[in-house]
């Protein structure tokens, strides 16, 4: 029968054992070193081998973006309306009116937002209250006033719309005399907006139109009665 391994024996054959485990770990350390050495290595190939499909993405991205700005400009050019106010002392005919008009001289229809009229730095809200303040139009007067809406309408392109006229008859011959002079003291200014919602205010006839976000709700809005 074999006798049992005395004591250093067994601590000898402990001690290999340790070694061995030691010595295998030490080899998996030694490993796993070098592949943490090598990882930012294979991230920046793995960057560099994605890098030009990113960029060519973005290329593509950005072009369809200017290409849908360039288009939407080309749109909104298309239907871009120019509304101006404007006042005339004949009609079509050559006979004696009187005319207060907005002109749309753009290439889109407009659609006609508040206007407002001041006549010596006051509102006036309607043509009777205009000739009334400015030329003596006395009440119940039977003068033949022609007026029109000059607010939530659509006024096409190369048109006009004529909110106001006055025809010189032996009736008003009084008033429409004086109106042909103090005509050009009015302040009149307007708000329009086109079919893609974009706002303008002018004042004046020569005005250059002013972008808005809207158009205002505190003008004394000119009615037509």
């Amino acid at each position: 029968m074999a006798e049992p391994p005395s004591d250093p024996d067994r601590i000898a054959q402990l001690e290999a054992q340790v070694a061995a485990l030691s010595a295998r770990d030490s080899g998996v350390g030694t490993r796993l070193g070098k592949l943490l050495k090598l990882m930012p290595w294979l991230m920046a190939s793995h960057f560099l081998i994605g890098a030009p499909a990113l960029l060519i993405s973005l290329g593509v991205a950005y072009a369809t973006f200017v290409q849908a700005e360039a288009t939407k400009k080309m749109q909104q050019a298309d239907a871009w309306p120019f509304i101006s106010y404007g006042t005339s002392n004949v009609d079509e005919k050559g006979a004696r009116v009187i005319s207060l008009s907005l002109a749309n001289n753009g290439v889109g229809p407009a659609l006609l937002g508040p206007i407002e009229i001041r006549y010596q730095g006051e509102p006036v809200k309607d043509p009777r209250d205009l000739l009334t303040k400015c030329c003596g139009l006395a009440p119940n007067s039977g003068i033949n006033l022609a007026t029109s809406p000059s607010t939530g309408i659509v006024v096409p392109a190369r048109e006009y719309s004529y909110f106001m006229r006055l025809a010189e008859t032996p009736e008003s011959k009084a008033v429409w005399s004086r109106f042909e002079v103090e005509r050009w003291k009015l302040k009149v200014r307007s708000c329009y907006c086109s079919i893609f919602d974009e706002c303008w205010t002018i004042e004046g006839s020569q005005a250059k139109p002013k972008p808005v976000a809207q158009c205002p709700t505190d003008w004394t809005q000119f009615r037509e009665r």
